[in-house]
């Protein structure tokens, strides 16, 4: 009786194993279709280098993210080749920031003649050595026709010299020393997505460009830096001179005071007060505290920024006697657009700063749609100091000063006219003020939260908002100097120590599986 039960019950038991498997297997293949899915789809990637080397800036990221219309690049440089995989490398970045946007092709120089003559004829460029074209239609094709083939387009072409910079090595190939893709690769995205560069005046005739006190830095320091910039973020400067012109140019974007030593006259004030009040405006005052500025204090004033009569600095009495420290170093203050990607830096401002008080009133600033935002802030232990004259006693804070717990301010942003949606654009007046002059100075400029912060700004001013982010770096190589005893101690590390733990603890689990 028992045989009949096993023999009846045991194909029915072979049928449920057989379908239990078919469903695991079934199950195990949809569970790994789910994960290549999202391994796709939602991936993360670190980039652990020490100053984020393969990482785009936010500038960058920003930006391709604006892209409305599709981009060519091209990348014409021999397959295989250091500097390829460089170039390669970056642009792949690029391509997965900004997704459809971007149509990347690559093309061997030394294997691919007829495809380089084809590109030539294509784009107008000349490859006649490395390099990266970067090009786009200059008109958009209606969406029912093709783009045709001869269509007229932005083009530009970054040459090799323009993205690494080599040391040169007896008796071996040059080394690649900086690496500047990223800057030379967004400045050209820039130059053939917009339709013309945005024009800055600086006003002459206010600003000392030929500043060469204070370590001798040279003729026309601030333009050098401002034409740097303007390289890099397709920018055109251009100086004025307010004595000389009925009215500020209507092309303008952006006006600079830096370094004026006098106050402007009445009717310079009211070129700035007409242009200021137009429907889209951007200034950006860089206050030298040893002028007095009672017109243009007026002025920043009605807009809710106060230029105190002081000076920032720190005092303490020492075995040496007094020490007054006018080197101030300057925190981003979060809560601005300016300074949002930019919480955490700091910098020194050179020579003397004055501080800014603002407008606390918000039913004031409310009714004239005003908003006031400070940018930059001092340590907790520096003061504005205005009896800063007196040289015979050590300075203390008072009431008078500008003092903590609030922070004693340095730069302040002012915007007219904004909407509270930020997805809702508006044509306001944007203005910025600092109170050292010496922002765009090489000597402050040259550290890189403080060039940061001047690109940053002035693009703010400019209303580029998808401009607004930390700037791209260029990256260099580094050396690690290591003596004879510590490249042995790493070699014996390497090739003996670990390999030996990893052997021990094989045999003691395999030991331990056979007890």
């Amino acid at each position: 009786m028992s045989k009949e039960t096993d023999t009846t019950t045991s194909p029915i038991r072979r049928t449920s194993i057989a379908a239990n498997v078919t469903l695991q297997v079934l199950a195990g293949l949809l569970l790994l279709a789910v994960v290549n899915y999202l391994n796709y789809k939602h991936n993360w990637r670190w980039d652990l280098s020490r100053d984020k080397d393969y990482t785009l800036s936010q500038q960058t990221q920003n930006y391709l993210k604006s892209l409305r219309q599709k981009t060519d690049i091209v990348v014409a440089f021999p397959r295989g080749t250091e500097t390829e995989k460089e170039v390669r490398a970056l642009v792949e970045e690029y391509k997965r920031t900004a997704k459809s946007k971007l149509n990347v092709e690559y093309l061997d120089l030394l294997r691919e003649n007829n495809r380089r003559l084809e590109m030539e004829k294509k784009y107008r460029v000349s490859l006649n050595r490395n390099g990266i074209i970067v090009s786009k239609e200059a008109s958009k094709a209606k969406s029912s026709e093709a783009p045709k083939a001869d269509a007229p387009r932005n083009s530009q072409f970054i040459g090799e010299d323009k993205i690494f910079s080599f040391e040169e090595r007896p008796a071996q190939p040059p080394r690649i020393a900086e690496f500047r893709g990223e800057n030379a690769l967004t400045s050209a995205l820039i130059n053939v997505n917009e339709k013309e560069a945005s024009i800055v005046y600086v006003l002459s005739d206010k600003t000392e460009l030929r500043r060469v006190e204070g370590g001798g830095s040279g003729p026309m320091t601030v333009m050098n830096v401002l034409y740097d910039i303007a390289g890099k973020q397709n920018l055109e400067v251009r100086p004025l001179n307010l004595r000389t012109v009925e009215k500020i140019p209507d092309d303008a974007r952006t006006v600079i005071s830096v370094w004026a030593d006098f106050d402007f006259s009445e009717r310079e004030m009211e070129l700035l007060k007409n242009y200021w009040d137009g429907k889209r405006a951007g200034l950006l005052f860089l206050l030298n505290p040893k002028s007095q500025m009672q017109r243009l204090g007026g002025f920043l004033t009605e807009n809710g920024v106060t230029v105190r009569n002081d000076r920032v600095l720190f005092a303490s009495r020492t075995g040496r006697g007094n020490l007054v420290q006018l080197e101030v170093p300057a925190a981003c203050s979060p809560g601005s657009a300016i300074t949002h990607d930019l919480a955490g830096r700091s910098f020194t401002f050179i020579e003397e700063t004055q501080s800014l008080a603002l407008a606390d009133d918000p039913a004031s600033q409310k009714t004239r749609n005003v908003e006031v935002k400070p940018l930059l802030v001092a340590p907790d232990d520096y003061w504005g100091e205005t009896d800063y004259r007196n040289t015979q006693t050590l300075p203390v804070p008072d009431k008078e000063d500008t003092t903590s717990p609030n922070p004693v301010i340095l730069a302040a942003s002012v915007e007219r006219g904004a909407l509270k949606d930020s997805l809702l654009k508006t044509e306001s007046g944007r203005l910025v003020v600092v109170g050292n002059s010496t922002l765009l100075d090489p000597d402050t400029a040259a550290t890189p939260s403080a060039y940061d912060f001047g690109v940053t700004a002035l693009n703010w001013t400019l209303h580029r908002d998808e401009m607004l982010g930390i700037p791209p770096k260029q990256k260099g190589t580094y050396r690690i100097p290591l003596s004879n005893e510590k490249s042995m101690q790493i070699l014996w590390l390497t090739v003996g120590l670990l390999p030996l733990a990893v052997l021990m603890f094989a045999l003691f689990m395999w030991s331990a599986r056979r007890q």
